[in-house]
């Protein structure tokens, strides 16, 4: 498929430029009922980023996340999408982190784990993962999918060069909670069907991530290895849909 042209989020002039800062985001759907729904939480009104908006749980690539050894890796498709279009200096590594930011990112806004049950805790210095690990788990990356990449337009607070993960709660073992909860990042979580989503304010990213989850869900084989995964991303004032 040819690049094509979407309609933009819209221009911001007169900002100094801010060079993207890897992310990861991921989106949790629930298919045991009637409507697939998807875990979503409102930003707080605090922040300077989307404020008050309804997002999934994630957020930017820590480097304790390119540390940790998850028990199991992404599929062998799942790493060539992530690494496709990217810097040389982009490594398997690299990629196996984003995984892990969005599973650290969920944990911590949502109190949720995805990864599987281990005898004993690895050793790490950084504080998120040794809570998450107090749980008896370690994550594992196996069970995501590559929904699509986006890059925030110029001009905007914070930009970031997002991958948009994407995991069946059939998929997981979820204990309980950890014993502090999640943080205040996200508000009101809830899992909502993709009707209700409309009915949020979302980002205008969100939108089109939603729209895309939607699209797949309706196929027979919704995560087909050779499906290309789209790629968002402002060029000379166009708002692009690439290909992965």
């Amino acid at each position: 498929m040819a690049i094509e042209e979407l309609e933009g989020p819209g221009i911001v002039t007169g900002k100094p430029h801010i060079r993207p800062k890897d992310a990861a985001t991921l989106l949790i759907v629930k298919r045991n009922g009637k409507h697939p729904k998807i875990l979503m939480g409102r930003r707080s009104d605090k922040h300077t980023f989307m404020p008050g908006m309804y997002v999934f749980p994630g957020g930017k690539l820590d480097y304790g996340d390119t540390r940790i050894k998850p028990v199991n890796d992404f599929s062998a498709p799942v790493m060539r999408k992530i690494l496709k279009k990217t810097r040389s200096t982009v490594t398997k590594n690299h990629a196996r982190g984003l995984g892990m930011a969005a599973i650290r990112e969920t944990f911590e806004e949502t109190g949720l784990v995805v990864g599987k049950e281990i005898k004993s805790a690895p050793l790490s210095r950084n504080k998120e993962w040794q809570t998450f690990f107090s749980t008896g788990y370690a994550p594992a990356l196996e069970p995501l999918h590559l929904l699509a990449r986006a890059i925030t337009p110029p001009g905007r607070p914070r930009r970031f060069d997002a991958r948009f993960f994407v995991v069946d709660a059939t998929e997981m073992e979820l204990p309980q909670a950890h014993p502090d909860g999640p943080t205040d990042e996200l508000l009101e979580i809830n899992w909502l069907t993709f009707a209700e989503t409309r009915k949020q304010d979302l980002p205008y990213i969100t939108k089109i991530i939603v729209k895309e989850l939607e699209v797949r869900l309706a196929l027979d084989e919704p995560w087909t290895t050779n499906r290309p995964i789209p790629f968002f991303y402002m060029s000379h004032k166009r708002f692009l849909r690439d290909e992965l």
